[in-house]
């Protein structure tokens, strides 16, 4: 019959669909529909009220991630990485969070699936870091989610972009940035400029350990032997000591 309608499309554990339609006379028409689950549902009202909580966004972030929607996804992390700016330690627990559903996509998921997730995330914390350069939380999971997955070449671009700034990082941060000179064959540079650096900085692990792969990469074992065991010395960092430990085997 013509007329006004209201479609309500109701099934357990799934968020109420409505819709309003209008038929004319002698017509017909097919509707189809995709339900919300309740969990989305109620992630969704928790993290879009303007008192959501840095916790509750995060976890509406998980659940789209996990599904694959990483459009959905980036929003709500860039808002919650946004309150979490100049936070303090307080809210350190945010980078695990996030590393969470990006390590089970590696995990799990196609290289499809895994490459969206990480251009997705890699992009909510750029934008972050540009938008407020000095937030620690952000830059270092940046760091660590480059890092881990062995993109040496995008770690060193944003780094050089001033993404993440070399003229403000602490000794630590340049061993790291030495580091990934070396992965990125850039060797020469890393002992022209870490080297120096060193002297000042005897006791920081993460410099010694850039200088024994630059030495290690020249061929030259013995004084990356050297380094390595003074960078495991000053180590006391459980993945950092593997790390030197699994260097050393290596040789």
């Amino acid at each position: 019959s013509p007329g006004q309608y209201e479609i309500l499309v109701r099934k357990d554990g799934y968020k109420l669909h409505r819709q309003r339609i209008a038929l004319i006379e002698g017509e017909k028409r097919t509707l189809t529909c995709t339900l919300a689950s309740k969990t989305e549902a109620v992630l969704e009202a928790r993290a879009t009220g303007s008192g959501a909580s840095v916790r509750e966004l995060v976890e509406l972030a998980h659940h789209h991630i996990l599904a694959n929607d990483f459009g959905k996804a980036a929003p709500a992390l860039g808002r919650a990485l946004e309150m979490i700016s100049g936070s303090g330690e307080e809210n350190r627990w945010v980078m695990e969070e996030i590393e969470k559903p990006y390590w089970v996509r590696y995990e799990y998921g196609d290289d499809a699936v895994v490459a969206r997730c990480r251009e997705m995330l890699e992009d909510v914390l750029i934008a972050e870091l540009k938008a407020r350069p000095s937030h620690t939380i952000a830059r270092d999971l940046l760091k660590e989610l480059l890092r881990k997955s062995g993109r040496w070449e995008r770690l060193a671009e944003v780094m050089e972009e001033g993404i993440i700034p070399i003229q403000q990082a602490s000794a630590r941060e340049l061993g790291v940035y030495g580091e990934i000179m070396v992965r990125v064959g850039r060797t020469d540079e890393v002992l022209k400029t870490m080297v120096r650096l060193y002297r000042r900085n005897r006791d920081c692990w993460e410099l010694t350990y850039a200088i024994g792969l630059a030495h290690q990469q020249q061929g030259e074992k013995v004084k990356a032997r050297i380094k390595f065991k003074q960078a495991l010395l000053h180590c006391q960092d459980a993945e950092g000591r593997q790390r030197i430990q699994a260097t050393l085997g290596e040789m």
